[in-house]
């Protein structure tokens, strides 16, 4: 898992590049064009939510670990990371139009971001960097066909990614590297079923780096597909 940029293939001063280009970005294309005031700040926050990404974002909790007067002001400094493309966000799913306006989920747009720059916590964090290519190819596959990629959360269970258009779900996608240990297992599924009852979804999957199985529980079936056949899978 190296990432999408080709610049990193067989480039052997990878992190070095990986942190040219993020700090031009930051620089160039967003504090010149943004007129930043508070420069280190935001570089600063930058780097924290691209460290702790997939993470869901609270902005007073922004506002306060890197003194911004006002959570706006992390508001747009978030916004300006999007527009960027160093990020990309999802929402949380709910039938309620003000619940998904809130609680976003934040994702870097390539792997090699979250691994590859100096002092990146991700490391070998192959559970993270697989939910974020998993994302990426749901985006691609699903967005221009009008459908909107959530994720489920209603404390008591998860769900990584919901495919959805309005109130209607076509697909639930479990995220998970290893489910050899049996608990593990039970916990992706449990979230998974949670979202069938919960939403109607009856298309459940677990993509994990292996197994390649189906499980059936109460008349819900869940697939279980290795990450290398699904991403091929056209």
């Amino acid at each position: 898992m190296e990432g999408g940029f080709p610049e990193i293939i067989g480039e052997e001063r990878k992190e070095n590049y990986i942190n040219e280009l993020v700090e031009g970005i930051l620089k160039n294309d967003i504090e010149r064009r943004y007129k930043i005031s508070y420069k280190a700040a935001f570089e600063k926050m930058a780097n924290h939510i691209m460290n702790i990404a997939p993470s869901k974002l609270n902005y007073m909790d922004l506002t306060s670990l890197f003194g911004f007067k006002s959570s706006h002001t992390a508001e747009n400094y978030v916004e300006y990371l999007k527009k960027a493309y160093l990020l990309c966000l999802i929402p949380k799913f709910s039938y309620k139009s003000s619940i998904r306006t809130i609680g976003s989920k934040a994702y870097t747009i390539d792997i090699a971001l979250m691994n590859k720059r100096k002092e990146a916590f991700a490391m070998n964090n192959l559970g993270w960097r697989l939910e974020t290519i998993v994302l990426i190819e749901l985006f691609r596959r699903y967005r221009a066909k009008g459908f909107d990629v959530a994720y489920f959360d209603d404390s008591s269970r998860k769900c990584d990614f919901l495919v959805c258009k309005g109130s209607s779900s076509i697909l639930a996608v479990q995220v998970c590297y290893d489910i050899s240990n049996k608990k593990t297992l039970k916990r992706e599924i449990k979230g998974l079923k949670l979202v069938a009852e919960k939403t109607g979804c009856k298309d459940l999957l677990l993509i994990s780096n292996y197994e390649d199985r189906a499980v059936e529980e109460n008349d819900v079936i869940i697939r279980i597909v290795p990450a290398y056949s699904w991403l091929v899978d056209i």
